[in-house]
């Protein structure tokens, strides 16, 4: 099961047409497209999406090894229309009309209350003395020159009590996180899921947008407070200097292949 669903698009396919290899993680070029490009289809011909599609996770190690998945079904709701896309199986049937209205409505991101609670526990996977040294180290490459931003992370375990519902949890992340974009990748056994505030990049036709942040502040629902938070957050200096870094980055990376950029 594969899902990209954001506050205007949702891409969700289900099943295994094809495996396309891809060598160069986040810099992979259009190897997929040109091999969906081959793929004869009869059906809608415009809209974002249209006709097979690969969908999966790419590392971001420039050179490394990931792999896309085309759906046997594909379903896109986007601009208030949806439409579902069936491709032939190993025995080269495509299912009825009545086959893929079910499909369609089991592809379909789902309502529902969402996971109920469950222990778990969480385990961090590196020392803690391991970070304290890491944030020291990055303090005194900021202090000599080295390096304007650095982002440290820890990465943990956490168990839970009994496995975990994938759908639940997209359901979840979709229900608390609506301007988020969601995504899941994987099985029942094994997936990748989470839901990122930021788009990296999207096209359609010629038009290209990315989403980038940084800088950002914690809002309470109260509207003093937050005003207050939101003030505070656009006098930060280092804050704004962040998002700045953030900004120009893009904006150098998209100038390079860009008529125009705003």
């Amino acid at each position: 099961f594969h899902l990209v669903s954001g506050p205007t698009l949702t891409v969700a396919g289900r099943g295994c047409a094809a495996t396309l290899a891809v060598g160069g993680g986040w810099c992979a070029r259009s190897a997929p497209a040109a091999w969906l490009a081959e793929v004869d289809a009869d059906g809608a011909d415009d809209g974002p999406v249209h006709g097979p599609v690969a969908i999966g996770a790419l590392p971001f190690a420039a050179g490394a090894e990931a792999a896309l998945t085309v759906p046997l079904r594909c379903l896109v709701l986007a601009d208030g229309a949806g439409w579902l896309t069936a491709v032939a199986g190993p025995d080269r049937r495509l299912p009825h009309p009545e086959e893929l209205a079910a499909e369609a409505t089991g592809l379909a991101p789902a309502g529902g209350p969402g996971c109920a609670p469950v222990r778990l526990q969480v385990q961090p996977m590196s020392p803690e003395a391991q970070y304290v040294e890491a944030v020291r180290q990055a303090l005194d490459a900021i202090g000599a020159g080295a390096v304007s931003k650095v982002v440290l992370a820890r990465a943990v375990r956490a168990r839970f009590a009994r496995p975990v519902a994938v759908d639940a949890v997209v359901r979840r992340l979709q229900r608390l996180q609506p301007a988020c974009t969601t995504f899941a990748a994987g099985d029942a056994a094994t997936a990748f899921v989470g839901a990122s505030p930021e788009l990296l990049v999207e096209r359609r036709a010629d038009q290209v947008v990315s989403h980038p942040l940084a800088g950002t502040t914690a809002l309470s629902g109260a509207a003093d407070a937050d005003a207050d938070a939101t003030a505070a957050l656009l006098a930060s200096a280092k804050d704004a200097e962040e998002h700045r870094w953030v900004v120009e980055q893009i904006a150098a990376v998209l100038g390079g292949v860009c008529a125009e950029l705003h």
